[in-house]
This record gives structure tokens, sequence and C-alpha cells, in this order.
């Protein structure tokens, strides 16, 4: 259970981004994260990367919708010594579709 006081909540863009490196050797793969403020925040769930795309609610976002997320945010440090940050999601919304900008070759 993740204690109240350290849900933050956070608001910008839902995104499909190339994993961090969680294991030797490093596997390549790709986990929805929500961008915001320029950082990128991997979105979790008990623990784990999401590299699918969940309903929340009844409703299922896509790539660059801007969304609020409610959660637990952690930094992690891949097998790399990199740092990265995660969320561990207690609530995902839409806050707007997207307009298509963001997305590659559009």
């Amino acid at each position: 259970m993740i204690d109240d006081e350290a849900l933050v909540t956070l608001s910008g863009r839902y995104m499909l981004v190339p994993n961090p490196c969680t294991t030797e050797p490093c596997l390549p793969g790709m986990a929805y994260a929500v961008e915001a403020d320029g950082q990128c925040f991997f979105l979790v769930q008990d623990g784990r990367l999401l590299p699918y795309s969940h309903a929340w609610n009844g409703w299922a976002p896509a790539v660059a919708d801007v969304v609020s997320v409610t959660g637990a945010i952690r930094q992690q440090i891949d097998v790399r010594g990199n740092p990265y940050f995660t969320i561990e999601v207690i609530q995902l919304a839409s806050l707007g579709e997207s307009d298509g900008s963001l997305l590659p070759g559009v």
C-alpha cells in the first residue's frame, strides 16, 4: 500500500518510449510513460513497467494524449548506473486528446 502523503499528481503527455536497461544483458523494449516538465516518468503497476497500454476507468489513452497521473514517484538506477523515474499509478485521466504534433512522422 502506498502512503497517501507520498502521492503526487503530474500532467503531461502519454508516451511510448524505450525502457530503461534493467537486466544484464540489457533487453531492448518499450514502456509507457508520462513526459512532464521535460522529464520522463515510467508508468508502473506493482513495481513493473507497463509495456502495453491499459484502460483506466473505461478510458484508454492514446500516445501523445495529455493526461493527469497520480501516484508515488521513485528514482531508480538502471544496470548501467543511469537514473530514471517511475510513478506507481493510482489514477490516470484524460486532460485532452493529441493533435498529432508529437507523433513521429506527422
